[in-house]
């Protein structure tokens, strides 16, 4: 499994100017990034990161915008995803982060974990592609 800080930690030399919704991620993220154009949005409602960084890609659509959400956060907004396909923003870069629990409000375990594949949850909401990590390469 890769570890959050060496997800962001990975991405970092290859942000350019996308505008970085950090998500679960931001305590990592802002420790090796002040860009102008990162969005730590604390903890909103679950599942609420996705459509913010939709909102932003429609908005801004020639600037890359990159989201690090977690699979707690999707499946409180699993319809977030046929949304997203329908509107396919040119330039936006959703990263999926699965621990398979709820780890901001407790550790529980997500429901049926262990066999959910997000990435064909996606591919059959209309994404055109996803792709599955389980290790970074050095």
């Amino acid at each position: 499994m890769i570890k959050v800080k060496e997800l962001v930690e990975a991405f970092a030399p290859h942000r350019g100017d996308a505008i970085v919704i950090s998500g679960r991620a931001g305590r990592y993220w802002h420790a090796i990034s002040d860009g102008p154009t990162d969005f730590g949005l604390g903890d909103p409602a679950m599942g609420g990161h996705a459509g913010f960084s939709l909102g932003l890609a429609l908005a801004q659509p020639e600037r890359p915008v990159v989201l690090f959400d977690s699979e707690g956060d999707l499946l409180m907004n699993l319809g977030i995803l046929a949304t997203i396909a329908e509107q396919a923003p040119p330039k936006y870069y959703y990263f999926l982060m699965d621990n398979e629990c709820y780890a901001t409000t407790g550790g529980q375990p997500v429901p049926n974990a262990s066999r959910v594949a997000y990435d064909q949850v996606a591919r059959g909401c209309g994404f055109e592609r996803t792709y599955v990590f389980h290790e970074i390469e050095p």
